[in-house]
């Protein structure tokens, strides 16, 4: 596995975009030929089809996201071959075909996104980090009042975060203080770690890593004697049960696995497929997740122990859903931004605004602060940034040095 595929996902080279810009001059231009070759009453009726063609997008934009992928990635095709068709028929039936041509065209554009990243104009998930682009000043737009829970979970220890770093031309665990001292390299394996997570009691970090033959695994770092322990196969995971189990993803579904007998259980329903960024509540009773079950990714809360999944928030890209210590609310990124929700659905509240990407937030122990990655684009580079969610400041930026991505908030027992 490459250091750019180490997340399990990589860069997709879009090129729907030019090809639907294209299609759409194609339709236009027939419809534009016709009404100038054409007597005035035929131009007067190419008119308001033409109209009918530039609206049609924004009225079928909410009655599209539940189009089926396989239907939906027919309309390109059709769309092509019937301005084609309608090049060597009469002028009615051409202006008949390019109008219907325009309408599959359109259905397929408005289909929240399913064409896009169906066939590659916008990656399944955020891309691994790549070097060598500025990063910009975050901007701060408003200042909404957000009101912290009532109590968080009391921890004993030092506040650390953990990432993941290629500053040494590698892709390691780093440490650092909250306020972005005392960063510190602690992996020492010469291979990928990637996506690390505090076990609750911050004795050990989950992360992702490669296999001699490329496969992902999820390895264990423990803090103590620093040594990394390879666990299963698959990736993205983070603890559950109070350290006692992890939840993580392989072939596209999650599943639960004891630490202490490695049995397994899929936690994603089996008809589900493209799971990720799997999240333990803190009471063990559910588990968050994004999906892309229906058009677009979705986040989704499902029972630990089965039964019925609920959606959460879904629409622009929501993904990397994340529970907060207490479990009073959970973080979760869109395309662009960070933002935080209650369990039931409510109370949407945006955490970061402008100044790029931001991605991959994790809570601070008394949930009054997030940790992030921002980017100038979704593939990076990234640094690591700090942001109060209860006081009017700008966030402050922790790194500087190479690219620095999945960063967790946690506590350790004592210095090392």
């Amino acid at each position: 596995m490459d250091e750019a595929n180490a997340n399990g996902t990589g860069e997709k080279k879009g090129t729907l975009v030019p090809v639907l810009l294209v299609l759409s001059l194609v339709v236009v231009g027939l419809i534009a030929y016709d009404a100038a070759v054409a007597h005035a009453a035929t131009a007067r009726k190419s008119a308001p089809q033409f109209l009918f063609l530039l609206i049609l997008p924004g009225m079928l934009k909410e009655g599209s996201r539940f189009v089926t992928l396989g239907a939906t990635l027919a309309l390109p095709g059709l769309a092509v071959v019937l301005p084609l068709a309608a090049l060597v028929l009469g002028a009615s039936r051409r202006r008949a075909l390019a109008v219907v041509a325009g309408i599959l065209l359109v259905i397929g554009i408005g289909a929240d996104g399913v064409l896009y990243r169906a066939l590659g104009a916008v990656p399944d998930e955020p891309a691994t980090p790549v070097a060598n682009a500025q990063d910009p000043a975050p901007v701060k737009e408003e200042d909404p009042a957000v009101k912290p829970p009532a109590e968080s979970p009391k921890r004993k220890g030092v506040e650390k975060i953990v990432f993941a770093s290629d500053r040494d031309g590698k892709w390691h665990l780093w440490m650092m203080n909250p306020d972005g001292s005392g960063q510190e390299k602690i992996s020492k394996k010469d291979r990928i770690h990637m996506q690390p997570r505090f076990s609750p009691d911050g004795t050990q970090v989950a992360f992702t890593t490669a296999s001699a033959d490329g496969k992902h695994m999820t390895a264990i770092f423990d803090w103590k004697t620093r040594e990394e322990k390879d666990v299963c196969e698959g990736d993205q995971a983070a603890f559950a049960d109070g350290g006692k189990s992890i939840v993580f993803r392989r072939a596209g579904q999650i599943y639960h696995r004891s630490l202490e007998n490695g049995v397994e259980k899929m936690v994603s329903p089996k008809m589900w497929s493209k799971c990720s960024f799997p999240s333990a509540s803190p009471d063990g009773k559910s588990v968050a997740l994004a999906s892309r079950l229906l058009a677009g990714y979705n986040i989704y809360i499902v029972p630990a122990a089965g039964g019925e999944p609920k959606i959460l928030v879904g629409g622009q890209g929501t993904c990397d859903p994340r529970w907060s210590p207490s479990g009073v609310r959970l973080s979760y990124q869109t395309e662009t931004n960070i933002y935080t929700i209650k369990p039931d659905g409510t109370d949407k509240f945006q955490a970061t605004f402008g100044g790029g990407v931001q991605h991959y937030a994790t809570w601070a122990p008394d949930e009054k602060k997030v940790a992030y990655c921002q980017g100038p684009g979704p593939n990076g580079p990234w640094q690591i940034y700090v942001v109060s969610l209860v006081e009017d400041e700008d966030p402050v930026k922790l790194t500087k040095e190479g690219s620095n991505i999945y960063p967790d908030w946690g506590t350790v027992e004592r210095e090392r």
